[in-house]
């Protein structure tokens, strides 16, 4: 029984240590430190979940979300994993399936900002620009601070023709990002 609480601890550590790298963009520092930890405790959801962002931001899509397909088997209330396998799917152009996942994540969580922009990027490389506004509208909502947002729903409009609301909504992303 130690040597598993050990295990798991040192797992736990192991992820920390990961999630720092990654936040220092040091991805594959990152993905080394969760291979470890999911040796570990191959159960842990957050350590196949964060394996999978380092893959995503190491371009190695496919990778990621099998990952991302692991953490959802082991919690399937994993809301970010099934985010983050969206944006997998996107960068792959399979676009109808990242949408199902958004969508998912959305059921799951309906205050995800996250990914209702996400879905929202999808929608506008589609041309759906009313679905997008849709859901950069609902993301503003949820975080207002989110500059990226903003940018979107001003490219949106832009696309629109609607050009007054466009630049109304370049500006606000822009003062956004100036008081980061």
């Amino acid at each position: 029984m130690t040597r598993k609480w050990d295990d798991q601890e040192k797992a736990f550590d192991l992820n920390n240590d990961g999630v720092n790298f990654f936040e220092q963009e040091k991805f594959v520092e990152a993905l080394a430190c969760f291979n470890a930890s999911i040796l570990l405790n191959p159960e842990d959801e957050e350590g196949w979940g964060h394996k999978g962002m380092s893959l995503h931001y190491l371009e190695n899509y496919e990778d990621a979300i099998k990952c991302f397909d692991e953490a959802i088997r082991l919690n399937p209330q994993y809301y970010n994993a099934r985010n983050w396998k969206g944006m997998s799917l996107h960068y792959i152009e399979k676009e109808g399936d990242a949408i199902k996942c958004f969508d998912e994540a959305i059921r799951l969580n309906p205050q995800h900002d996250g990914a209702w922009y996400n879905k929202g990027t999808v929608l506008l490389a589609l041309e759906n620009y009313e679905g997008s506004l849709t859901c950069f509208n609902t993301a503003i909502m949820i975080n207002s601070n989110c500059s990226d947002c903003w940018h979107n729903k001003g490219v949106v409009f832009e696309e629109l023709g609607k050009n007054e609301e466009a630049i109304s909504c370049f500006d606000t992303s822009i003062k956004l990002k100036e008081e980061k």
